[in-house]
């Protein structure tokens, strides 16, 4: 093999090795968001046999039910993902091996060349003639070194053909590897399409049982309605109060324009971090963001949803999403201890806390415990508000990472 030929096979190699490691991370990157969405789901399969064994809130299960739906469905796009990212790791290492076998073969090609060619003149008194033959000593002494130089050319060739077949060996060991993953999550991708599909059925009888069994469920489902009416009251109570500390802070500005520039820079920097802002607890979201029916009040267009409720266990703590001041701690009928912390202009708020850890005027950091989470009125949850300078409730997964 030429000089070039070799520095050219070396680089081909080397380009694959790095498609081969690119695959290989985007495929670990896939599995971790795998193993959350199975996190997920463990957390709500507990919260449902929690509700039966309770006998809870048919509408808390419906709403647990549709978590583990949204779940699952990720699950399976993110599984389909994976699958593609070992097609392409299965794709790449086949390429890999092939440039081996290549490699291979012009190796063999030449080492038979080098050994037709020490056949042809095996015959030690053929050697010892073209040394004796010589004109001079310096000429003999070249001419040994040139059959020196023709045994180590045949013993390094035999080394370099034995190290690309184990090589080969290696990488053939690792696509079927690659072979066997794909296929148990194939197989993962499989189960997973008949559990949602029976968490969909399971959904729609749930919703039927309710729509049949109406005066049963009537009184719950005013209950709720009149729980998220009395929350977005309270609230707009606070948007108020958090009105009037804005325009409060923007006198002081006046006095003391750092505290302003303070305020300014905080905000630029929370409005910098949209969607890498860490969650406030972790578990799979059951209602987002947004209006939304109850299934005995389909034409019923007010029930809304401002933040976003996020199923968690008894006693997981509940963290700030960034820097700030706690601006307020209070009790909402229905919503336990509620802790409200501003971000310059922004603000966030953490509901259905049973046990508070800060206090009004207390500055906390990114992942800082705010309190702790835990059953309010049979039902344990966060629920999680974010508010814009304008004090209007915006879509928290949109800035959450």
């Amino acid at each position: 093999m030429s000089k070039k030929g070799l520095i050219l096979s070396l680089f081909a190699v080397f380009v694959l090795m790095l498609q081969v490691a690119s695959a290989q991370d985007a495929v670990k990157k896939q599995q971790q968001k795998i193993d959350s969405y199975r996190k997920d789901l463990a957390l709500i399969e507990k919260k449902l046999k929690e509700n039966e064994a309770k006998k809870g809130s048919a509408i808390s299960k419906l709403d647990l039910v549709r978590a583990s739906v949204r779940a699952r469905k990720a699950l399976v796009a993110q599984s389909d993902v994976e699958i593609s990212a070992f097609e392409d790791s299965i794709r790449t290492k086949n390429n890999q091996i092939a440039v081996l076998q290549t490699r291979l073969d012009t190796l063999e090609t030449y080492y038979a060349r080098l050994v037709r060619n020490a056949y042809k003149n095996r015959d030690a008194k053929v050697w010892y003639m073209f040394i004796l033959s010589s004109e001079n000593l310096g000429q003999a002494f070249r001419r040994i070194g040139v059959l020196k130089s023709l045994s180590a050319q045949m013993s390094a060739q035999a080394k370099k053909i034995t190290a690309t077949k184990e090589e080969m060996a290696v990488q053939k060991e690792q696509l079927e590897g690659l072979k066997k993953q794909a296929e148990a999550v194939r197989a993962q991708r499989r189960a997973e399409v008949t559990s949602l599909q029976k968490d969909e059925r399971e959904a729609e009888n749930i919703v039927n049982t309710i729509q049949k069994n109406s005066k049963k469920y009537k009184k719950e489902a005013d209950a709720k309605r009149a729980e998220i009416k009395r929350l977005n009251a309270e609230l707009d109570k606070l948007r108020k109060e958090a009105e009037k500390l804005r325009n409060s802070k923007k006198k002081e500005a006046k006095k003391d324009a750092s505290k302003l520039v303070a305020d300014e820079a905080l905000s630029n920097e929370f409005k910098r971090n949209k969607g890498k802002l860490p969650w406030p607890a972790a578990g799979p979201v059951l209602s987002s963001f947004g209006s939304y029916r109850h299934p005995l009040h389909r034409n019923v267009t007010d029930l809304k949803n401002n933040g976003v409720n996020i199923s968690v266990s008894a006693g997981d703590q509940i963290k700030s999403i960034f820097n700030g001041t706690v601006m307020k701690t209070f009790v909402l009928p229905g919503y336990g201890h509620a802790v409200a912390v501003s971000h310059g202009d922004y603000i966030s708020l953490y509901c259905r806390l049973t046990e508070v850890s800060v206090k009004e005027g207390q500055k906390v950091t990114t992942g800082q415990t705010l309190g702790k989470a835990g059953p309010v009125q049979g039902d344990t949850y966060l629920h999680f508000e974010l508010w814009d300078p304008s004090n209007k409730a915006v879509d928290p997964e949109s800035w959450l990472k």
